[in-house]
């Protein structure tokens, strides 16, 4: 069974859910008062079927970069080892106008499908962590920043498909085991096979940005029929003070794993003395998630995003819906659905921030399209929050029949108030790789 329009050669297991609650809309339908312009012809010419997108000052000029990741896509030449629509990393180097220019990266990078900025050295400056499902190549890269984006290739375990299972989406970066340094985590989801599961995988950081494999088993073993991890969310749930986890899985509820403060880990879902579990029942199909504080009470929750998948009879498409899980300060979270302003959507691309400038913390999500989920021109939605249990959706937005894969947000033009750089990739995995307008999208405020 596949996930609707990734554009990824892997399957994906299908996952039911029930909704708990209604959604929480506020007011009026809002507007963004100071407007989103479509200023994507600013944007370097780049690489298609662009898969992730993150905003960040990349060469510490004081102004905002963005990174673009891009994965090999159509006709496979197995002679000489290219792709009619090869993938890679693209950096466009802003100078504080809206205005950008392209970077220079190796050329050995390759395709990827996810980035996550992390200094892995300890050195001031962001590195680039990149994850990608392959069967028989690694899944995990390291581009090493030297404070000015000039990137050189640095050294990771050799994690192949077959070593280690396919790994389905951007690592979770953390100082797990509380030495001060970034440790890394890979949300493993199936065997290359697509029949098995796998154990998640840590990467221990010496401070220098080298990694060893974890082997004194800090991650609780899950049963084999439930340990299909999508994405992983860490940060401190429970207040205190260590690193916690929450995995995403598909086929069953999404699990809380508290660090004992040096790096182990417990399953704690289910650990309330009331009875009950600590997180949701609903099983929900994490694509990724963002722990931060949503209503500004001092704790970490989640903003969850769903991508789509297909019913047993590998036909019917299921979507899950977005949602937002409050944190009540000591690792038990709720459920809120965001609104669906034009129907459940295979969402792919997530980012947080105040985007109308009231202190509350508002979502950006991308939806990709393929296959018989479609989401009418909705590839970008802005839900705006009141810093409680209320989200509503922003209609004054452009709409676009492309897919969107990713979405990053940051102040480009300094303006004071925030743009939307957001990721298009092909969404139907029987599409040419050389047919439609996959020219990623910058909104830029006005």
């Amino acid at each position: 069974m596949s996930s609707i329009g990734h554009g990824l050669s892997i399957a994906a297991t299908a996952a039911l859910f029930t909704i708990g609650c209604a959604p929480g809309v506020i007011g009026e339908v809002p507007k963004l008062d100071h407007g989103l312009v479509d200023e994507s012809g600013r944007l370097p010419t780049g690489t298609y079927s662009t898969t992730d997108v993150r905003i960040l000052d990349l060469d510490r000029d004081g102004h905002l970069d963005i990174v673009w990741t891009s994965q090999n896509f159509g006709e496979h030449d197995e002679v000489t080892d290219t792709w009619e629509l090869p993938g890679g990393v693209d950096v466009s180097l802003g100078d504080g106008s809206g205005r950008f220019v392209a970077g220079e990266l190796p050329p050995e990078i390759g395709g990827w499908t996810f980035v996550e900025p992390a200094d892995v050295d300890g050195d001031g400056d962001q590195d680039l962590l990149l994850t990608g499902p392959k069967r028989q190549a690694p899944q995990l890269a390291l581009l090493i920043n030297d404070g000015h984006a000039n990137f050189t290739m640095g050294e990771v375990p050799a994690l192949t498909g077959e070593d280690v299972g396919l790994t389905y989406s951007r690592v979770a970066v953390a100082d797990l085991d509380e030495d001060g340094d970034v440790d890394v985590l890979l949300s493993i989801f199936l065997d290359v096979t697509l029949t098995e599961e796998r154990p998640n995988v840590i990467l221990l950081n010496d401070g220098s940005g080298t990694f060893t494999r974890d082997e004194e088993g800090r991650l609780p073993e899950m049963p084999p029929d439930s340990d299909y991890t999508l994405s992983i969310a860490p940060a401190d749930f429970n207040g205190d003070g260590a690193c916690d986890l929450i995995v995403g899985e598909t086929e069953r509820q999404s699990r809380l794993l508290l660090n004992d403060g040096r790096g182990f880990f417990t399953d704690a879902t289910g650990s309330l003395s009331e009875g009950g579990t600590r997180v949701p029942a609903d099983m929900l199909r994490a694509y990724h998630m963002l722990p931060i504080d949503m209503d500004n009470d001092g704790d970490r929750d989640l903003v969850v995003i769903n991508d789509a998948t297909y019913a047993e009879d590998g036909e019917t498409p299921r979507a899950f819906g977005n949602y937002v899980l409050p944190n009540d300060g000591a690792g038990g979270f709720g459920l809120i659905p965001l609104p669906e302003p034009v129907a459940r959507q295979d969402t792919r691309g997530l980012a947080v921030d105040d985007l109308n400038g009231d202190g509350i913390r508002d979502i950006v999500i991308g939806n990709a399209v393929g296959g018989a989920v479609q989401h009418g021109g909705a590839a970008i939605e802005v839900f705006l929050g009141d810093g409680a249990e209320g989200y509503a959706p922003v209609r004054n937005l452009p709409r676009w029949e492309k897919g969107v894969f990713g979405v990053a947000v940051g102040d480009l033009n300094e303006d004071g108030w925030p743009d939307i750089a957001a990721a298009v990739g092909i969404g139907d995995e029987t599409a040419s790789a050389t047919s439609g307008d996959y020219t990623n999208i910058l909104l830029l405020s006005q």
